[in-house]
């Protein structure tokens, strides 16, 4: 069997993580203690994707492998604070991104216009950047060409695992009714 799905799905997919500096200075000198920390949020993500699978004799199970283009609003943000020094970044972006997915999964009919799925899908989108709002002594470093402004890259990659109950409409295409 081949096949060709499409989904869309509200989501609320986060993640964080956070660090800090011990105290000192690095070579360039104005680096003081510091706290870290980035997250991002995935608010929507949807794929569109080939189906291919195989179904015993019985008719009642289908195996089958996915892939095609996944899609998602992200938000990336990201901080750095140095209380010592009153430097400060900060950034956040959302934006919509594009990139792969692929999977596999099974379902079951188990009535008469009626199945049950499990599936499960592997993504990457491709990696977002933002530019980093200044702060502090920053600024006037930027400003003097001593350090170059930066920017962070996020990574966004996950799992879906899908449980689905489906519904199966007879349709008989137009031409073929006489």
């Amino acid at each position: 069997m081949i096949g060709i799905e499409a989904d869309y799905d509200a989501a609320h997919i986060s993640g964080s993580t956070s660090a800090s500096t011990p105290g000192g200075t690095f070579p360039n000198g104005f680096f003081v203690p510091g706290a870290f920390s980035a997250g991002l949020t995935i608010t929507s993500i949807g794929t569109v994707r080939g189906r291919f699978g195989w179904t015993p004799a019985d008719n009642k199970w289908l195996f089958y492998v996915t892939g095609g283009i996944a899609y998602a609003s992200v938000n990336n943000a990201y901080s750095a604070a140095f209380p010592g020094s009153s430097d400060l970044f900060t950034s956040s972006r959302t934006d919509w991104t594009v990139g792969g997915t692929i999977g596999g999964g099974v379902e079951w009919a188990f009535r008469p216009n009626w199945s049950l799925k499990f599936e499960y899908l592997y993504y990457t989108l491709a990696s977002t950047r933002d530019v980093t709002t200044l702060g502090g002594r920053y600024v006037a470093l930027v400003a003097a060409g001593t350090i170059a402004p930066f920017s962070n890259s996020f990574a966004n990659s996950g799992s879906i695992l899908r449980v689905g109950l489906n519904y199966h409409f007879d349709w008989v295409p137009p031409m073929a009714v006489k």
